[in-house]
């Protein structure tokens, strides 16, 4: 929900601050980031397209923890499209929840 909620104010200290050194995302099938300055320059490059594009969680998050990691989904849309975004977490040495994988699955925008 935090990074949820930092993507819509394009906060990329506060994604920083929720994610690993090296964590990965998937953006399309041919787009894939590693690395945390990585990842926030290509998430700084799509906020700068998509500013002022209001984007809504649809739904309830599920979330499964299973020890160390935890896997997260949840439904956003956008004005134009819809998207399923999942997001793989590890805790870490002090016991904090970290993003270490964000794989993002968005409908065409409309022609």
């Amino acid at each position: 929900k935090a990074y949820h909620e930092a993507s819509d104010k394009s906060d990329l200290d506060i994604i920083k601050s929720l994610t690993t050194p090296d964590v990965s995302i998937v953006m399309c099938p041919e787009d894939v980031v590693r690395g945390q300055e990585s990842v926030l320059r290509a998430l700084r490059d799509r906020f700068k397209n998509y500013k002022g594009q209001p984007n809504t969680l649809m739904g309830r998050e599920l979330i499964k923890p299973d020890g160390n990691t935890a896997l997260a989904t949840y439904v956003a849309s956008t004005t134009t499209q819809r998207g399923t975004i999942t997001i793989n977490c590890s805790r870490n040495k002090d016991n904090k929840w970290l993003i270490s994988h964000i794989h993002e699955t968005w409908s065409p925008p409309p022609k």
